[in-house]
Parts: structure tokens; C-alpha cells; sequence
């Protein structure tokens, strides 16, 4: 039996700008993510802790990311003439408890891991570009929007910087689409300081990013905001690889108030409102993750630093993903 461990992801910053390609972001793969565990079998079957039934048997709508995947890995390794025998695969994870997604990227780590057994399994030697790509083309296909960010987290680990490649939605699961030039394309792996720690607050407060991006907040953001979000996430680049910590609670906090005052008021919950209340009082770096509107936000801290716990958050820290 071959086992694997995929992370979730965490925006650090980015996370709207990125929805343009040629844009950047921030983001660290997390712990807890997706245990996946593959062995041979007469026939293919998929189970799921998160997912009612087996797939293929009951290919209902809660399976279509991981349908997607194994047909688009069965397709990319059949045009490269490699045997697809059939398995077991079981798909474990504590990313969304009982079917309420807390922001880590349940389903695209759950791709991510789909593509990486495959690959092992089958024992198709594919480099880390190439599995973010057919993860990508897979999760893409099925959501029909996203920037690809928390594909490409879960597939490299640890901390990247992310650039939006000038890829379109595809109409059909092409396996072709792979080996093509992404346009844009970027990830870059980034050395984590060895004595920051992350710490992640949970409000349980599900958002729902499609719905709030289908809301078209990206046409009413200023013309400098791309500029602007972009260059934050540059100097947070330079940041990081200098280990500057006041460098970095002053780009997130910039960040922060970029897109408070691009985004509806709403933004911020009140939960998160907390959030950021104590990350000023403390003077520690950290905003909100993500989309906003809930889910979760987070904190670097040195040196094994403590923070008050906040009422109705849950607070906890987390493990950074080794890079792979």
C-alpha cells in the first residue's frame, strides 16, 4: 500500500489580485491536509471520508473532482503510452469536518492527492510542474473559475510565491492542455524562518469564494490595485527571504488595508474583526486568509510565541507542509 500526506493551503497575501493572470500571491501549504492510501485492486474504486459512497458506483455531483482527476490522469498517461492498471483509493481528511469547508482547500487537495497516488502508482515519474498542471486543468474543469493558487500549494508544500498563469477555463478534460506553455506561469518555493511559527483562527463561519467572486468584485477594484497588491507581495518575497519580521507585519498590514478598502463591508466579519483587533494590539503579522467573509485568518509569531485566545475562534498552530 503506498500513502500519502497532501496539504491545504493558506493565502498569506494576493489572494484577489491573483484572480488576473500575470498577478502574484502568497501561500503556505498547511497541516492537517489529505491522506491518501492506494493499493492494486480488479477494479477501480475510490472512498472518501468526506463523500457519501464509492466512486464510480455512485458518481453523483460530491464526486466530480475526483472523477475529473482519475479520468485526466487515465487520459495524460495513456498519450504517453503507460499502463493505467486499476485501484483502490481511500481519501481521508480533517479539512472539512462533517461537509463544512473551513478554507484550506478541501477539493483541491483532494485533486492534488488523486493526481500524486496516481502518479505513484503508476509509477509515471511526473515532475512537480507537471502535477500541478494536470491538478489544475482537473480542479479548473470542474469549479470553472479560481486562480489556481491553493492547486499549486497543495502540490509544491511549503511557501510560494504563485503567478497566475494566462490559462482559460478548459471546455473539456484535455490531457493535451498539460505539456502546453502556461503563460505567466511562476511558482517560486520560499525558505520558511526556522523560528516563525503560524498560528491559523478558525471562525466556522463557511465562505463561499465562487459565490462572493460571482458578485464581480475584481471589475471594481481601482486600476492600481493590481499594481499595488503586487508590489506588497514582492517586498513580502524579500521579506521572508531576509527574515525581516517587522518587514513582513508591515506588508500584510498594507495588504490588510488594501483590500478592506476595495471589498464590501462585510469583508470583515465580526469574528475577524477580532482577529485583527488582536493582531494589532499584539503587534504581531498576520490578516485575514483568503476570500474573507469568513472561514479563517492567521498570525506569525517568533520564537514560539503565545496569543490570547478570542471567544468563538478557534486558534491553533499549525504545521507548515515540508516543500517538496
Amino acid at each position: 500500500m503506498l500513502e500519502l500526506n497532501v496539504p491545504g493551503k493558506l493565502f498569506l497575501a494576493g489572494e484577489y489580485a491573483v484572480t488576473r493572470a500575470g498577478s502574484q500571491a502568497l501561500l503556505a501549504a498547511v497541516f492537517p491536509g489529505v491522506t491518501s492510501q492506494i493499493t492494486a485492486n480488479e477494479t477501480i474504486a475510490v472512498t472518501s471520508n468526506i463523500i457519501a459512497g464509492t466512486w464510480p458506483a455512485d458518481d453523483h455531483a460530491d464526486w466530480r473532482f475526483v472523477a475529473a482527476a482519475v479520468r485526466l490522469m487515465q487520459d495524460y498517461a495513456t498519450l504517453h503510452k503507460a499502463p493505467t492498471p486499476p485501484f483502490s483509493l481511500t481519501l481521508t481528511t480533517q479539512l472539512a469536518p462533517n461537509g463544512d469547508k473551513l478554507g484550506y482547500g478541501s477539493s483541491s487537495a483532494v485533486v492534488v492527492a488523486v493526481v500524486k497516488s496516481l502518479a505513484q502508482f503508476w509509477q509515471l515519474e511526473l515532475d512537480l510542474l507537471t502535477q500541478f498542471k494536470l491538478a489544475a486543468v482537473a480542479h479548473l474543469y470542474v469549479q470553472q473559475n479560481g486562480s489556481l493558487g491553493d492547486v499549486a500549494s497543495s502540490t509544491f508544500g511549503g511557501l510560494i510565491a504563485y503567478t497566475k498563469p494566462d490559462f482559460a477555463v478548459p471546455a473539456e478534460l484535455d490531457a493535451r492542455l498539460v505539456d502546453q506553455d502556461w503563460p505567466d506561469l511562476a511558482i517560486q518555493p520560499i525558505a520558511w524562518p526556522a523560528d516563525w511559527d503560524l498560528l491559523v483562527f478558525e471562525t466556522h463561519e463557511q465562505a463561499n469564494t465562487k459565490k462572493h467572486q460571482a458578485k464581480h468584485y475584481q471589475a471594481d477594484f481601482e486600476a492600481d490595485f493590481w499594481t499595488e497588491s503586487d508590489a506588497i507581495v514582492t517586498n513580502l518575497i524579500t521579506a521572508f527571504q531576509t527574515q525581516d519580521y517587522d518587514a513582513v507585519t508591515t506588508e500584510l498590514a498594507f495588504n490588510q488595508a488594501l483590500l478592506a478598502g476595495q471589498l464590501p463591508d462585510d469583508y470583515i466579519t465580526d469574528k475577524l474583526a477580532d482577529v485583527l483587533d488582536l493582531l494589532m494590539d499584539m503587534e504581531a503579522a498576520g490578516k485575514i486568509s483568503g476570500s474573507g467573509f469568513g472561514d479563517n485568518a492567521f498570525a506569525i509569531v517568533e520564537n514560539g510565541k503565545e496569543l490570547p485566545t478570542l471567544p468563538g475562534i478557534l486558534t491553533r498552530r499549525t504545521a507548515l507542509a515540508p516543500a517538496q
